[in-house]
């Protein structure tokens, strides 16, 4: 009997050591790619996530928009991944690759500024999913937090506000998902703070610089000192005012960009790294969502608990 099962688990060994690897294929172009590093999804933490799931990562960059569904077809016929991710600014039709090769997911990582198509409803694929990122409640604890923050005694005593600073809102350029981040900051903002103490500027045109600077100039008259800046290609400007006056910023992707580390109180930032752990994790029924994060930047040094109370990654 003591022979059989010394003979029998070298056998199963065998069988599990030859079955076929898994592939994670994680298609991107440069930028993107370099764009996700700088928000923390290097080489060796996707790597780490990708294999604590079982799977072999095979990550392709692909430089040329011309070759990119060429390279992604090629990529796709050597390795037959179970699940196939696309972070790409590069235009392509995701529909035709899950129509070609229906035993791989395909999921969308939605970035900035990135261009592949889902299927229309008319030619859905089961095995085709988008990716978003919910970034409302991130924007309603941003308000929350900035409405706390002015009764902060580091802030009140270096802008002699006893509390009773204020809070602006400087916007141009706003989409749709935009105004909506908007009202969800202003909802957390008025759960701690009054109406009185924030006010909003919707600049008409998004390179109207001189109109830029006077509106910055007049929230400040106004008491404002912090800033949520929506305002795209006005946000250096509005940045590099703040730096000479010691204002405070609230911006988005702070992390990728850098810079400005004076003005910037936090960040909002969509959470790649979680991204992957929820694509990971998914049994891709449905659209997935990650929620974004916010990041403390240097502007302002308060207390470690006060930023776990404020929920800010670090």
């Amino acid at each position: 009997m003591l022979k059989r099962k010394i003979f029998f688990v070298p056998i199963i060994f065998l069988l599990i050591s030859c079955r076929p690897a898994e592939f994670f294929v994680f298609f991107s172009d440069p930028y993107s790619w370099v764009y996700l590093q700088e928000k923390g999804l290097s080489t060796g933490e996707l790597t780490k996530l990708v294999e604590a799931e079982g799977y072999t990562l095979k990550l392709v960059i692909t430089e040329k928009p011309e070759q990119a569904e060429k390279v992604l077809r090629e990529t796709l016929e050597s390795y037959q991944p179970a699940i196939t991710v696309v972070a790409s600014l590069f235009s392509m039709d995701l529909s035709l690759f899950a129509a070609d090769f229906p035993d791989s997911i395909f999921v969308h990582l939605e970035s900035r500024g990135s261009s592949p198509k889902l299927q229309s409803p008319d030619n859905a694929s089961a095995n085709l999913i988008g990716h978003s990122f919910n970034r409302l409640p991130a924007f309603y604890q941003a308000g929350y937090a900035a409405a706390r923050l002015l009764a902060n005694p580091l802030l009140s005593e270096k802008h002699n506000t006893s509390g009773r600073g204020r809070v602006g809102v400087l916007a141009a350029g706003l989409t749709p998902g935009g105004r909506e981040e908007i009202r969800a900051f202003k909802e957390g903002f008025l759960k701690l703070a009054d109406h009185s103490q924030l006010l909003t500027i919707e600049i008409p045109g998004i390179n109207d610089r001189v109109k830029a600077k006077e509106h910055i100039n007049n929230l400040k008259r106004q008491g404002v000192v912090i800033y949520l800046l929506k305002s795209y290609t006005l946000n250096s400007l509005f940045l590099d005012y703040l730096i000479n006056e010691s204002g405070l910023a609230i911006v988005e992707d702070w992390q990728a960009a850098g810079g400005y580390s004076e003005a910037v109180l936090f960040s909002i930032e969509d959470n790649y790294q979680q991204a992957l752990k929820t694509i990971l994790a998914n049994d891709f029924s449905d659209i997935l969502q990650t929620e974004t994060k916010l990041i403390w930047g240097e502007a302002l040094n308060i207390s470690e608990s006060l930023k776990r109370e404020l929920q800010f990654v670090r």
